[in-house]
């Protein structure tokens, strides 16, 4: 209302008139029943049409703006967006500090009758570590080693000669030695060097006569190993040892000694020409008991050795015990027990296997004549 009173008194001012017309326009004025329509109509004042403009929309925003509150804000609109979401974002931190403030008083709160409220942690570890190591090693090593050595050389040695005065020698020669160590055989003939010596056969030459026999074979089975067909006696190699007293005879190297014991030929020692400490023997044990060769064998195992070390043998056709290693013989004739060894030293070599083989196949239980082409001794 104020405003249109405003109005009308500017209306007023501005009218052009008489002094009457303007003092009754104001007492119209004075009064709310003339509008303003009425008034200009009264002062003569023509109706005029308006032109109505409407203001274009980025002014009516800004004037809109800076009537806000009855005065210019003077933010932008960037400036107020930035301003919303500061004022969000204090609004969510101070939602959630009362949040965790609420939190942490809820936790802490504490049981009626101000009792702290027990808290019974339950945690039952049923660890059973049963390691049960059973380490049942059972070595059951049974390493049986059975050596059967059984050389056997059948040697049939057939000369068939056309002269009367040979007769025909058929030799069956079995080889029982089970520890027949050859060595220095370097011509595999089976003698050592040291019996290459005695018998002057070719140590680089198995078969010196070439005969197809080994100068090895030829000696064991008494034949010359230097001429093809003939016996070994009538070589001049070896020499027969005949005991006239203890009734047996043998053959022996010739180049060898051969010597009583104490002068008695109860005990006969055999030996080689070499260093080697080497020796045969030949015993003769009176046996007046009447013993069995076993029970003389038991009877004397402190001089023979034990009778688990003898296997059975042959001597010339009469039953006879051999020790394994086949370097000791002994045998029965009537009321003596004969005992033929081969001692292989202090140094533990044997050379003379094949020679001692020779002698064992020579042996004989009764003396024979003498011969001119033979030299004996006794």
């Amino acid at each position: 209302m104020l405003n249109e009173q405003e109005s009308k008194k500017d209306v007023m001012n501005h009218l052009t008139g008489s002094e009457d017309i303007k003092s009754k326009v104001n007492e119209d004025l004075n009064t709310d029943k003339t509008s303003m329509d009425e008034l200009k109509a009264s002062m003569g004042v023509k109706k005029e049409a308006i032109s109505v403009h409407s203001m274009p929309g980025k002014f009516v925003e800004a004037s809109q703006k800076k009537s806000v509150g009855g005065a210019s804000s003077g933010l932008s609109g960037g400036s107020s967006k930035k301003v919303l979401l500061i004022a969000i974002g204090l609004i969510l931190f101070i939602i959630i500090v009362i949040a965790g403030v609420l939190w942490f008083a809820n936790k802490n709160i504490q049981s009626p009758n101000n009792q702290p409220v027990a808290v019974i942690n339950e945690n039952t570890n049923d660890n059973t570590n049963d390691d049960i190591n059973q380490n049942d090693n059972t070595n059951d090593n049974q390493n049986q080693v059975e050596n059967i050595n059984d050389n056997t050389n059948d040697n049939v040695n057939q000369n068939d000669n056309t002269n009367d005065n040979q007769p025909q020698n058929i030799n069956d020669n079995t080889n029982d030695n089970p520890d027949n160590l050859v060595i220095f055989d370097a011509d595999n003939d089976g003698l050592s060097y040291e019996e290459e010596l005695v018998f002057s056969t070719n140590p680089n030459l198995e078969d010196t006569d070439k005969d197809g026999y080994k100068d090895g074979q030829e000696i064991i089975n008494l034949f010359n190993p230097l001429l093809p067909s003939k016996d070994l006696l009538t070589s001049g190699l070896v020499i027969r040892f005949n005991n006239s007293i203890y009734n047996y005879l043998l053959l022996r190297p010739k180049v060898w000694l051969a010597k009583a014991e104490g002068g008695n030929l109860a005990e006969i020692l055999i030996l080689p020409n070499t260093e080697t400490g080497e020796s045969f023997s030949i015993s003769s044990i009176s046996n007046t008991s009447g013993l069995s060769l076993t029970e003389a064998l038991v009877q004397n195992e402190d001089i023979l050795g034990s009778a688990a070390n003898f296997e059975n043998y042959s001597l010339d056709g009469k039953e006879a015990l051999r020790s394994k290693d086949g370097r000791k013989v002994i045998s029965l004739n009537g009321e003596y027990i004969v005992v033929i060894a081969y001692d292989t030293g202090s140094l533990g070599s044997a050379n003379f296997d094949s020679t001692f083989a020779m002698m064992l196949n020579s042996f004989k239980w009764s003396v024979v004549d003498n011969n001119p082409s033979e030299e004996d001794e006794s």
